[in-house]
């Protein structure tokens, strides 16, 4: 029998635990300061964020922000409560102008331009109904590329129209 005195033969475990824990307080130390950092970055963005929505709840438009980030997530909520903004301030701006105007035609255009462009569309017709010759006329258009195409009353269209959408007189 061989006797050996248990703090040699423990020295070497003891040794090991000594590095392993000054290592895990090490990276303790490191990782703590880091994490925090990260995390006020991403919370001062969605702050940001949150202050907008509330902008917008009260009919705020005109206060800018930007939202510098690498997390994509975050930067596309950025950029969609930007363009949401937009949208609303263009919708206000044709309810004024709904309110304002007189002349119908100039009104019905002023309507297809915008509704086009809010829909981020190509292009859009306007059509009204003549009840006398129940057929569909085109009343106003609107074409992203400013180009004034020709319009005209078609039967043929006017019955897929009538098909589509359910049209009846």
């Amino acid at each position: 029998m061989v006797a050996v005195p248990r703090n040699e033969l423990l020295t070497k475990a003891n040794d090991m635990l000594m590095h392993g824990a000054l290592l895990t307080i090490l990276v303790i130390l490191f990782a703590v300061p880091l994490t925090w950092f990260v995390s006020r970055k991403v919370a001062g963005n969605l702050r940001v964020l949150t202050d907008q929505a509330a902008a917008i709840r009260r009919f705020d438009f005109k206060t800018p922000f930007e939202v510098r980030t690498h997390i994509d997530e975050i930067h596309g909520l950025g950029r969609a409560m930007t363009q949401m903004k937009g949208t609303i301030q263009k919708f206000l701006e044709i309810g004024t102008a709904l309110s304002a105007e007189r002349d119908f035609d100039v009104l019905l255009k002023r309507v297809v331009k915008e509704a086009s462009d809010a829909a981020g569309g190509v292009g859009a017709v306007v059509y009204l109904a003549e009840e006398e010759q129940q057929s569909l006329r085109p009343a106003a258009q609107h074409w992203a590329n400013g180009a004034e195409a020709l319009l005209t009353r078609s039967e043929e269209h006017t019955s897929e129209l009538q098909s589509r959408f359910g049209i009846s007189y």
